[in-house]
């Protein structure tokens, strides 16, 4: 991700193709660790999963992929940093965990 956020910072191309080929290796290694302990679903745990995903991960890569261009590296390794926190806020606000 590091590497992403500064190929993004200085290059002149569109960096959410890249965001995308790393989420699409993201799932194929999860899915592997999925098929050694596969969970059981629910409509309700896939709805939180799509909410939470969509909320807290979809839309902020988007809107960070986005506004790297008009930062420092290090107000873009800033907003990295909160990303686990925010998230980890959101949770406890929304869900209650």
């Amino acid at each position: 991700m590091a590497m992403m956020t500064v190929y993004a910072k200085y290059s002149k191309t569109n960096i959410q193709h890249y965001y995308i080929i790393s989420n699409i290796i993201e799932i194929i290694i999860g899915m592997l660790f999925m098929a050694l302990n596969p969970p059981t679903f629910t409509f309700h745990s896939i709805i939180g999963i799509l909410i939470l995903g969509i909320f807290s991960f979809g839309i902020p890569q988007i809107l960070f992929a986005r506004a790297i261009k008009h930062t420092t590296p290090i107000e873009a390794s800033v907003l990295l940093m909160l990303d686990p926190i925010l998230n980890t806020l959101s949770v406890i606000i929304f869900i209650g965990e």
